[in-house]
């Protein structure tokens, strides 16, 4: 849902929205403007130089806002403003931004016109969209090329060698070693199961130490290798608490933790604190991993 701010932004301006964000034509420049969180970004797609690209970063720098933090990512195909407080944009604020960041275009440069995004060739072009995050005006020459280069890229991802099995075996080694503090701490119960958000961390960890490049089943294999580790650093770990003279876990003494109605209410209960916290430790790299290995969609508005 939009903020007040550019939805009123929105209807004096006539930008096209969507859910998340808004982008449409400022002085001549095209913007994507998206919210999330108290985060506003300003984004314009653009081939820039190298030259042009650092000028503009030290000028994005110097944006102040009352109350507000700012931040400055940008590469050689687009620069986005990152404005960051406690309440979203007015839709002064917007207008101010937007002003400021056209000014600063031109500083470097950057004509007061239309163009395509990709190339920088003079001229209104039809919208295109890349993603779910960018959208900009493209040539036909560059959209045909970039939907080539897009099905070239997910031809590369279902031919590569990701090492995956070698990945696997530095996962579970990884995450068997980030086991170790819950079963020394599993006499503190639910507490002690709160460090099964390390495992998929140390899954992750020790997957990419193995030098397996990251890939679209790596998520999978994160997801497996961490549930069974936690299952395991459970039962390893009441074995440890409860049979006498620390012995050696075995199935037979599983099957009796879960059957036994006296002791399968912790057994369970652990278990779903364990996976709960390590869903937890694992979902942000998951998110991650997906975005990098995604294929995007380029499609005409």
């Amino acid at each position: 849902m939009l903020s007040k701010g550019l939805q009123r932004f929105v209807l004096t301006e006539h930008w096209i929205k969507t859910e998340t964000r808004i982008h449409g034509e400022y002085r001549g420049y095209w913007f994507n403007i998206a919210e999330e969180d108290r985060l506003t970004s300003f984004e314009t797609v653009y081939p820039f130089t190298s030259d042009q690209l650092r000028a503009l970063t030290l000028r994005l720098e110097l944006t102040k806002l009352p109350k507000r933090k700012t931040e400055v990512i940008g590469n050689e195909r687009a620069i986005a403003l990152y404005i960051k407080g406690k309440e979203p944009l007015s839709y002064e604020e917007v207008i101010d931004v937007l002003k400021y960041f056209a000014a600063e275009l031109a500083a470097i440069g950057i004509e007061q016109q239309l163009c395509c995004g990709s190339c920088g060739k003079p001229g209104k072009f039809p919208l295109s969209e890349l993603g779910p995050e960018k959208t900009f005006p493209m040539c036909e020459p560059c959209f045909a090329q970039g939907q080539v280069d897009l099905l070239q890229a997910e031809a590369h991802l279902a031919k590569a060698d990701f090492h995956y099995i070698r990945g696997t075996v530095g996962g579970l080694l990884g995450a068997l070693l980030a086991t170790i503090p819950w079963i020394l701490l599993e006499q503190t119960g639910f507490i002690g199961a709160l460090l099964a958000y390390f495992i998929g961390k140390g899954a992750f960890k020790g997957y990419v130490l193995t030098g397996a490049q990251i890939g679209p089943r790596t998520p999978r294999i994160i997801v497996a290798i961490t549930g069974v580790l936690v299952l395991f650093a459970h039962l390893m770990a009441l074995g440890v608490v409860i049979q006498p003279g620390y012995s050696w876990f075995s199935l037979r003494f599983a099957r009796y933790l879960v059957t036994t109605s006296e002791l399968s209410r912790a057994v369970w209960g652990g278990l779903a604190m364990g996976l709960f916290t390590a869903g937890l430790g694992v979902q942000r790299i998951i998110l991650d991993i997906q975005e990098a290995t995604a294929v995007p969609t380029l499609k005409r508005l």
